[in-house]
């Protein structure tokens, strides 16, 4: 009886969260930039969502050779279980950075000395958590819409699947913080989130030596197999046939077409659910120690990245004195810009090892992308650093923020700095740009050698990387600045955020279509000149590279400019949402 009542308070405590966060969106849209941001972002998320369910190419469920089964393997099973076993191993990854269980800083203090047994408490944090999980599984739901035999059938396995490796990584985690283990105790204090760094490397770069195209991976890898016939060993294989045996139900009930297979799985795959859901409950042990430290970190980290800091100097590794604060070389000079500069060099080189290879990952994938870029040596240099430079300037942009976007906490103390606002802009995105231009300028020259392709149009291409780069980042700051709202995931009023990023994501591709447009303006103003007076069509080819090249330094030097106006007319006292 005292479990039951101990249940029901915590469902009671969970309804009224859900209430209060519906108060908070109506309340947001009762504002007209709220209803209009709400707007933009429900019909973005709507329209996203029919996309995937509905756009070109999603109308049937024929997948072409992932329909039939070749020589017994059911090759429609096999992506079943690998995409399930994908986000598990994200889970699970994610799991070995929180153990114990994690409680919202509202409620961490008051649950841990309520008189609530530890299973009640972690039934009601893995309910919470399979609520969220719910909201991934209708992303996942959509994504595979059109590709499923039966998408009624389909959704639910999907859903189950999702519940049960949420569930799992939970009881990871618990297992992680549970002091009465011997694994508890061994790994008490220590951080495993480059264990698992490493371990999602090596299987990033197995994924690439699969599905790069045949005659590339006969150069990297050897073998001459198509990516067809790699797949259908693989389905055979008998380790990985081992590893994807605990998806097979799930992955079952995803691909079921009857209503018996459908009633069977479902069956079967409840029954684990249950099953998982008591294991973990059941099993979690003594974590409250593990339950009080994760949940402060993870608050510390929430509240810096609203106020604008790296999650990092929450953690306290800010705190860190050693000799690489005074090795770094004063490269940009001993004036106030340059002092500026070195100090984000200095931030940079503490706090952004992480972030770094993860972005060395993300170009080494988009150069294997663009390894699949045929034709003469011209084409291949331009279209791959074309391809490289833009996909990895927007990833780098949004993930390297060691900028503005960083700062706004301390934003106070910045605009008091003896130095004018034009400079401290450009010696504040500078050492960003730098970096980003640095990984980007690895993954077009490591290209080169990769696929044996040399053209002298490399050179131009190498000399325009460091502009575009800048111009990004400098434009990206200055609209920040502008608009300082910085959107923290799980934050209250996503779909109004949502809609509000989407307006500034506008602006700035208007922006950069305007610099981009008066750009090919002049280029093609010329070349209707040499048409028009019969001069050495050549002439167009030679200057486009210096008209792209001015083009680009006046947009840096208007970005910079905006940015300094921005910095300027700032106001510290304006609420951070």
């Amino acid at each position: 009886m005292g479990r039951s009542h101990d249940l029901l308070t915590l469902f009671r405590l969970a309804r009224l969260h859900w209430r209060a966060a519906m108060r908070k969106q109506f309340r947001r849209v009762r504002t007209p930039s709220g209803c209009i941001f709400s707007l933009f972002g429900t019909i973005l998320i709507v329209g996203w969502l029919g996309l995937m369910m509905f756009g070109p190419g999603m109308g049937s469920a024929d997948l072409g050779p992932i329909d039939a089964a070749v020589e017994g393997v059911d090759l429609r099973l096999f992506y079943a279980q690998l995409f399930l076993a994908a986000f598990g191993f994200l889970s699970v990854m994610g799991a070995l950075n929180a153990k114990g269980l994690y409680l919202p800083k509202a409620e961490v203090h008051a649950l841990l000395s309520a008189p609530i047994s530890t299973p009640d408490l972690v039934r009601y944090r893995l309910l919470v958590d399979c609520g969220k999980t719910a909201l991934s599984a209708v992303v996942f739901a959509a994504l595979f819409w059109g590709r499923l035999p039966t998408p009624g059938y389909g959704v639910f396995g999907i859903l189950l699947a999702l519940f049960v490796i949420t569930i799992t990584s939970r009881v990871i985690s618990l297992a992680l913080g549970n002091t009465n283990l011997r694994i508890g105790r061994l790994l008490r204090g220590r951080a495993l989130g480059r264990a698992g760094f490493l371990i999602g490397i090596l299987v990033w770069a197995l994924m690439m030596g699969l599905f790069v195209s045949t005659d590339i991976r006969v150069e990297l890898f050897g073998g001459e197999e198509s990516i067809s016939e790699r797949v259908q060993a693989m389905a055979q294989h008998p380790v990985l046939v081992a590893l994807l045996l605990p998806l097979r139900p799930f992955a079952e009930l995803v691909v079921a077409e009857t209503a018996p297979e459908f009633l069977t799985w479902l069956a079967v795959d409840v029954a684990l659910l249950v099953l998982v859901f008591e294991l973990c409950a059941r099993s979690a042990g003594e974590i409250r120690e593990a339950t009080m430290t994760t949940s402060e970190e993870l608050a510390k980290r929430i509240g810096a990245m609203r106020k604008g800091q790296s999650s990092l100097f929450a953690m306290g590794r800010a705190d860190r004195k050693g000799k690489r604060l005074r090795r770094f070389p004063r490269v940009f000079g001993e004036g106030r810009t340059g002092t500026v500069a070195w100090a984000r060099c200095v931030g940079i080189t503490r706090f952004s090892l992480t972030t770094t290879l993860i972005g060395l990952v993300v170009v080494g994938f988009v150069v294997m992308i663009s390894m699949q870029i045929d034709g003469g040596a011209k084409k291949q240099i331009l279209g791959s650093s074309a391809m490289i430079t833009a996909l990895g300037t927007m990833y780098l942009g949004a993930t390297m923020r060691f900028d503005f976007r960083s700062s706004l906490s301390r934003m106070e103390s910045i605009k008091s700095w003896p130095i004018p606002a034009g400079r401290l802009f450009f010696a504040t995105v500078l050492p960003q740009a730098l970096l980003m231009t640095l990984l980007l300028l690895v993954g077009v020259l490591v290209r080169i050698p990769l696929r044996e392709v040399f053209h002298p149009i490399l050179l131009p291409c190498l000399l325009l990387i460091p502009g575009i780069v800048y111009a990004w980042v400098s434009l990206d700051n200055a609209v920040f600045l502008f608009f300082p709202v910085k959107f923290i995931p799980g934050q209250d009023g996503a779909v109004h955020h949502i809609g509000r990023s989407l307006l500034l994501i506008f602006l700035r591709l208007f922006l950069l279509a305007i610099a981009g447009g008066a750009m090919g303006l002049v280029i093609l103003l010329l070349g209707l000149a040499v048409k028009r007076f019969e001069w050495d069509p050549g002439i167009v080819e030679s200057a486009a590279p210096w008209i792209l090249f001015i083009g680009i330094l006046g947009a840096c030097l208007l970005f910079t400019f905006a940015g300094g106006v921005a910095l300027r007319r700032y106001d510290v006292s304006r609420s951070v949402s």
